[in-house]
């Protein structure tokens, strides 16, 4: 069976995560085995720990005295310290092109790197265009085909006529 449900980023609350801790909350009170892992890094921990806790009156089938029998421990809270753990250098394009107010000269002592960095970017905005440019021209004859009628001869018809028409008139001015 489930021994633990763990659920990330549990403080971007919608009512589908809603409707999750509610029944979470309800089937630990039939299953004080099942562990539950929520994870966040903005999340108020403790008040969340206190609504595990806390007896519901739909865990106790209506009544207030059996909901003081299903009131549970406060959760154990576990913090991770949020230091950064590894350095991080941050680029921007404009560096790596050379256009920032540096001029790219920090990006120059890196051995051309931002130059790379560019032209592959570009390159793959360019092939993404591409594909798009390629799809919406396939959907327009798709949907121009589907426009057509099947047996269109009339517009041949009518450029016979209109030539015969130009005959006619250059026969009248001789």
């Amino acid at each position: 069976g489930v021994s633990h449900v763990m659920i990330d980023e549990v403080h971007e609350r919608d009512i589908n995560t809603d409707f999750l801790l509610v029944l979470l909350r309800s089937l630990l009170r039939q299953r004080p085995e099942l562990r539950v892992v929520l994870m966040s890094a903005t999340l108020d921990a403790q008040s969340f720990s206190d609504y595990f806790a806390r007896p519901s009156i739909l865990d106790a089938g209506g009544g207030a005295g059996a909901a003081a029998a299903l009131a549970l421990p406060p959760a154990p809270l576990l913090s991770v310290p949020a230091a950064t753990r590894f350095p991080v250098d941050m680029f921007y394009l404009e560096d790596l092109a050379g256009e920032g107010p540096g001029g790219g000269a920090d990006m120059a002592a890196r051995g051309g790197m931002g130059e790379k960095l560019s032209l592959a970017l570009l390159e793959a905005q360019d092939e993404m265009l591409q594909h798009d440019l390629e799809q919406a021209l396939w959907e327009q004859r798709a949907s121009d085909a589907l426009e057509e009628p099947e047996g269109d001869d009339d517009d041949d018809e009518e450029d016979d006529e209109d030539g015969e028409d130009e005959d006619e008139d250059e026969d009248e001015d001789e």
